[in-house]
């Protein structure tokens, strides 16, 4: 394209362009409440006061480095944010002035839920406990942040040697037993579940022998 650009009544004619430094944008791949954001390099010519940016979708927020339209021509860095509350999306970011216009296509791949893993802290041994001993497990996520308030639920494979109630488990005596922790998830991370194998020792009990005459 080409514009006018009056001087002291002298017309100068140059050349206007709008040249992204992308064809279409596709921001890095996050999880529900995580922001991300993707930038790219704008190389323009103008004949107008204003380059103006819109986008189609508005959970797409777009700021740019300054630009002094007036100057001619320039290069400006646009950046895309999404914070990531909506899902997955996609739309459209559009450049103009008052005589060009470029479309650049813009997305956003939200995973629906945070992966976890339960973490066991406790040990492989557990004497008899009668006072109990609080849960050694705990949730995080595929970031490596605790899950907080994540409720965890516990199995036993046999309680004559290990029970628990809604806080503690109560090693017993006797024997070897599998401990399983389940996390159910929620809205925004996902369920997980772990095993752990445990022994018991045998309790030791005093013999008394006695003798009759």
């Amino acid at each position: 394209a080409t514009g006018n650009k009056h001087i002291r009544n002298v017309c100068v004619t140059r050349k206007t362009y709008l040249r992204p430094s992308v064809s279409s944008l596709a921001l890095p791949q996050t999880t529900i409440g995580k922001p991300v954001s993707a930038s790219f390099d704008l190389n323009w010519s103008t004949c107008s006061d204003e380059i103006v940016l819109l986008s189609t979708n508005s959970n797409f927020v777009l700021s740019k480095s300054s630009i002094d339209a007036t100057s001619g021509r320039g290069t400006t860095t646009i950046t895309v944010t999404y914070d990531a509350n909506s899902g997955s999306q996609s739309g459209t970011i559009i450049i103009y002035d008052q005589s060009q216009k470029i479309e650049i296509p813009v997305s956003c791949e939200v995973k629906a839920k945070l992966a976890t893993e339960i973490i066991y802290t406790g040990a492989e041994t557990y004497p008899n406990t009668p006072d109990g001993i609080p849960y050694p497990f705990y949730v995080k996520d595929e970031n490596g942040n605790t899950v907080q308030g994540a409720a965890i639920t516990l199995e036993t494979s046999n309680e004559d040697i290990l029970s628990f109630d809604a806080n503690k488990i109560y090693p017993h005596c006797g024997g070897y037993v599998t401990l399983t922790a389940t996390y159910a998830g929620n809205e925004t991370h996902e369920s997980c579940s772990l095993s752990v194998a445990l022994t018991v020792p045998y309790c030791q009990r005093e013999i008394v022998w006695e003798s009759s005459y």
